[in-house]
């Protein structure tokens, strides 16, 4: 019987250390990983979101969807401590693109909240962030400048998600 407790014992050691030692392995490669620029393109109820995580960790969300399904959008693309966004950006006060807002304002700490194609953020005015030139062109339709690759965001573009080094 002794024999058989200290068996099991061992087994749950060997099975802890090995857990311990994959989870340190992706804690590492997380902390120690090249600098990226993310792009997340995510439904969100009846329209889309496109959530831009820059190299230094700041992030910027183009529209937001129409409901509260952005909030599930955010929670599978940003780690689970980060509560924070830097801006977001409404490409159309439709409620397709504008719905959600609400939702993240309860949720996450909004620094600053832009509406494209007013007078204060003209169509085509370029966002400048951590060597990212965000543009919104037109109601759906963005252009990313990130060294010296560009991608465009319409609202056709299928969820997915787009690494930039």
């Amino acid at each position: 019987m002794y024999h058989m407790q200290m068996r099991l014992s061992l087994t749950w050691q060997a099975s802890i250390a090995v857990a311990l030692a994959l989870a340190n392995v992706f804690i590492f490669q997380a902390v120690f990983a090249t600098p990226a620029l993310t792009v997340t393109i995510a439904a969100a109820g009846k329209g889309s979101v496109a959530i831009v995580r820059t190299p230094s960790g700041q992030t910027i969300l183009v529209d937001t969807g129409s409901d509260a399904s952005v909030l599930r959008a955010l929670g599978t693309t940003l780690p689970p401590w980060q509560r924070r966004i830097e801006a977001v950006i409404l490409t159309s006060d439709k409620a397709a693109q504008a719905g959600g807002l609400t939702y993240i304002q309860t949720r996450y700490k909004v620094g600053t909240t832009l509406h494209a194609g007013t007078a204060d953020f003209p169509y085509g005015t370029p966002l400048n962030l951590d060597k990212l030139s965000l543009t919104i062109l037109a109601h759906g339709s963005t252009t990313l400048l990130y060294h010296a690759g560009t991608f465009t965001i319409s609202s056709s573009t299928p969820p997915s998600t787009h690494s930039f080094h």
